[in-house]
């Protein structure tokens, strides 16, 4: 006689275990606060020591001391034998005995800027101080703005923006210090004509510096 198969148990069905929540626990959260908070402060310091701005800043160069065949430095008998026609126009400075100026253009033989003013300090004979001014075409020629890109580095915190100074001129102007030189730039655009201007001024002249000091208008140099 036959006998009957023993059928297998039915399994039991599993009790589905419930999904891995994916939201973060609140000491995940926790986690990641203290860690911005952190980053944030590691970022901070970096930029405060210079790091980014180093980074982001133009090429290591120093500022330009010279124009022409004239430097920031030049003893001022050099000078005057070069351009003999500047002793006869040499004149006092705010009648201060510690400075001498003169203004040189293409009579006295200059070339390049229509015009040059040179700042003397008496005690060293140096030249301390030195402003070119090129107009017309001339300017046209002297590339202001690709100057401040490439000494960027050394920008005083000055964008060049336009600003207009009223009577259709508007005046865009950067100011840069490496510690040894200071120089502005300056581009002047009239209705009529335009005006481009570099200012040299020997940061490396303490005594000269101090002396200067009492006349200077800019704020934070």
């Amino acid at each position: 006689m036959p006998t009957r198969r023993k059928q297998p148990p039915a399994s039991k069905e599993e009790t589905p275990k419930p999904a891995a929540s994916s939201l973060p626990t609140p000491g995940q959260w926790k986690g990641k606060v203290i860690g911005f908070i952190f980053a944030l402060i590691v970022l901070t310091a970096l930029w405060s020591a210079g790091l980014f701005k180093s980074f982001f800043a133009g090429p290591n160069i120093p500022l330009p001391r010279q124009v022409n065949d004239l430097s920031l430095g030049m003893n001022m008998a050099d000078i005057l034998q070069k351009f003999p026609q500047a002793k006869a126009k040499m004149r006092s400075f705010n009648n201060d005995p510690q400075f001498q100026i003169v203004t040189l253009g293409p009579s006295e033989g200059v070339t390049g800027p229509a015009s040059v003013d040179l700042l003397f300090y008496i005690p060293n004979g140096k030249l301390y101080f030195m402003s070119s001014m090129w107009e017309a075409d001339g300017a046209k020629a002297i590339p202001v703005e690709d100057w401040a890109h490439q000494y960027r580095r050394w920008n005083k915190n000055t964008s060049g923006a336009p600003e207009s100074l009223g009577n259709d001129v508007l005046l865009k102007e950067w100011h840069f210090n490496d510690s040894q030189t200071e120089m502005t730039l300056r581009d002047l655009n009239y209705t009529t004509h335009l005006q481009r201007w570099e200012d040299l001024r020997d940061a490396s002249n303490d005594a000269a510096q101090s002396a200067f000091a009492k006349y200077r208008l800019d704020a934070g140099s």
